[in-house]
């Protein structure tokens, strides 16, 4: 496993001032693109700063997201940045095979696969959960949405929403394997490296893991 690190070119990138009104500015430089197959369209829905990091840099990465979110707010300033958005949720699950989930409570998930049932036109297959919520949480989400055909990854992010514009960081995946496998171009899209980690739920106990360690690391004192 890689520690994400900070490249040279970092320095460059201004992260988002999202406790601020203003709008940030669109991520500067040409960026690698992955393959992109057809059949792996995307949805994002959840505009914090971690899901509207998601979404530029999938653009950046050569697909074409579309966004939700249902506070108007947050849509109005995924808008202003660049990002397409969905009129609803019924509209972003029509277009998108694969959602990628970073909402704000375990509420939230856990009816995520009620409103989707309801959705006539819905084309989503696979649901990428990156929400910091437990793994009981997100096995309940798992089982629900496995009721009405759809697949569900608990993947984490290693690293910051600022180092997602680089792609300065690494993505943990836990869940079905030919799910992983099937899904690792949205994942490499806006990482710099993916690592199946174990069954559903791994992922979610490794991100703390390694938060536990990071706070170790800040606390220990240093050598001069």
């Amino acid at each position: 496993m890689i520690w994400p690190r900070k490249t040279k070119d970092a320095a460059k990138l201004v992260a988002p001032p999202w406790h601020k009104d203003e709008v940030a500015a669109p991520i500067p430089g040409a960026l690698a693109t992955v393959a992109v197959p057809e059949r792996l369209s995307v949805a994002v829905l959840g505009m914090e700063p971690l899901g509207t990091a998601v979404a530029l840099r999938l653009v950046h990465a050569g697909f074409s997201p579309i966004g939700f979110d249902a506070r108007p707010g947050k849509a109005a300033r995924a808008v202003a940045r660049g990002i397409v958005m969905a009129g609803g949720l019924a509209q972003a699950a029509s277009v998108a095979t694969v959602a990628i989930a970073v909402l704000p409570s375990a509420e939230a998930l856990l009816q995520l696969s009620a409103q989707l049932r309801q959705c006539p036109d819905r084309q989503i297959r696979y649901v990428i959960d990156l929400s910091s919520l437990s793994t009981c949480t997100k096995i309940c989400a798992a089982d629900a949405l496995q009721a009405i055909g759809i697949t569900l990854l608990d993947c984490s992010v290693i690293g910051t929403s600022a180092q997602i514009y680089d792609g300065d960081v690494l993505v943990c995946a836990s869940g079905p394997k030919p799910a992983i496998e099937h899904l690792r171009p949205v994942l490499a899209g806006f990482s710099r490296r993916v690592e199946e980690v174990g069954e559903l739920g791994a992922a979610t106990k490794m991100k703390a893991i390694t938060s536990h360690l990071g706070m170790l690391h800040n606390a220990a004192p240093q050598k001069r």
